[in-house]
Parts: structure tokens; sequence; C-alpha cells
């Protein structure tokens, strides 16, 4: 019977015919051979996407309109140094999220727009602008607290999340700490 015609599954209802574990000429039994010629199938695995650059010349900016378009903001951090490229983050359906990020040629043109364009205005929102961690870092966080469980001896670490929703966008996050 010959095999290199069939699909996976017709293979494997030839495979008590053909296969007592013997090699089929090939080297390999065929349950060896069918696993081998899938896995030259699949793709490779996809990497994830990078804007390019280097990560610590590119700042993260926050708190945008969500009628800002990439234009606007590439034209108004150019005040800062030379930007390479700006992007407006959008979700699935292509709306703005309110955020983006502005790569520069250099890694002192973003520091110097970290430094003067944080709290600036566009479109009459103030921008927060950070480093971009896009890579997964993140900056490093305090210990969490520990605390005993009444019951036993056994330390348990308790993490906490608080979230705040319909605000004020004017509201900040001393007015929210303090209140």
């Amino acid at each position: 019977m010959d095999v290199e015609g069939l699909d996976t599954f017709s293979a494997y209802d030839a495979a008590p015919a053909l296969d007592d574990g013997e090699p089929l000429g090939l080297g390999m039994s065929l349950d060896e051979a069918i696993a081998e010629r899938s896995a030259a199938k699949k793709p490779a695995p996809r990497q994830p996407k990078k804007q390019g650059g280097n990560a610590s010349a590119r700042v993260f900016v926050g708190n945008m309109k969500y009628e800002t378009t990439w234009q606007q903001l590439k034209d108004h951090f150019a005040s800062a140094g030379s930007v390479v490229h700006a992007r407006v983050m959008e979700n699935r359906t292509g709306r703005s999220q309110g955020c983006g990020v502005v790569e520069f040629q250099s890694i002192q043109d973003a520091r110097n727009a970290i430094a003067t364009l944080h709290d600036s205005e566009l479109d009459g929102r103030k921008l927060l602008v950070r480093e971009d961690r896009e890579d997964g870092q993140k900056p490093q966080q305090a210990p969490q607290k520990k605390k005993r469980d009444r019951g036993s001896d056994d330390v348990v670490v308790v993490g906490k999340k608080l979230y705040v929703g319909n605000l004020n966008y004017q509201t900040t996050w001393q007015q929210l700490k303090d209140h």
C-alpha cells in the first residue's frame, strides 16, 4: 500500500497493516514519520512585534485624547528631539486606546522628551510621558508585605489591588491618594 498521498487519519487507519514497529525503509516507524512530517509543516513560532530600534530611545505617552493622530503626536514631540516613529495604540477595532509610543533618534532625545514634555498639554489633555517598557521590563517594586494567618504560623504573601472607576479625567493620583 502506498502511504505517500494519505492524510493523517487515513495513514493511522492503514498503520496496523503496515507497521509492526519495524522501520518502513525510512529508518523510522510510521508514527515517527507522520510526527516528523507534521512538525515540518508547523509554522515557526511568532516572535513578539517590536518597533525596532533601541527600547530606551522610546517613550510611552499616556492620557491622550482618543482623537489624537500619530501625526499630531509626532509634531508635539518634535520639540524634544529627532522623532523616528510615532504610534498611537489601537484596539482590535481600530479605536485609539488613548496612549502611544514615540521613538527618538537617540537616548538623549528620549530623556529630553521625558524631562520637558511630561505634563505638557496636547489637545487639552496633560500627557504622561515615561520611558517605554514594551519589552516587559517593570520598575523595581517594593517587596510585598507579609501577613501572618491567625490560625497558623505560616507566612502568607498578600497582594492588594484596588480598582476605582468613574473618576473625572482631571483627578490626579495625589487627589485619589489623599482622599
